[in-house]
């Protein structure tokens, strides 16, 4: 009987809590609040990623063919900084999951392609042309 009157109390509490209180959203475990989703800042991020892609692969190309005299380690880190980001984002709709993973599997492509080419440049394997032009 104690037990039973105990859980009545407690549920009328419950109730007076829930009228006295302002409505608050529950709480989603594991999710990140709808509000933090902002889908304009995950177009920009892919927006801004599909370029940088094609720029870090055509400084690479260059640098290979003797072009450039150094690698593009910065605009590199900035892109694995972009896709980092986009990484950790959540996506809320379907076609923004397949647009994410679309571009980050090009740009996994891409980064085993660019780290096995300066891999064969240490090892001697590919070698540049030095001064860019045939002579």
């Amino acid at each position: 009987m104690a037990k039973e009157k105990n859980f009545e109390d407690r549920r009328r509490e419950r109730d007076r809590e829930a009228i006295e209180e302002p409505s608050r959203p529950e709480k989603t475990y594991g999710q990140r609040p709808e509000s933090a989703v902002i889908p304009g800042k995950i177009d920009e991020l892919l927006a801004r990623a599909t370029p940088l892609i094609e720029q870090v692969n055509a400084l690479y190309n260059q640098y290979i063919a003797g072009v450039e005299s150094r690698p593009p380690l910065e605009r590199r880190k900035h892109l694995d900084q972009v896709m980092q980001t986009l990484q950790s984002m959540a996506k809320p709709t379907a076609t923004l999951q397949f647009r994410s993973s679309n571009l980050q599997s090009s740009y996994m492509t891409h980064k085993d392609r660019w780290d096995r080419m300066m891999k064969d440049l240490e090892s001697g394997k590919l070698n540049r042309r030095l001064g860019g032009k045939a002579g």
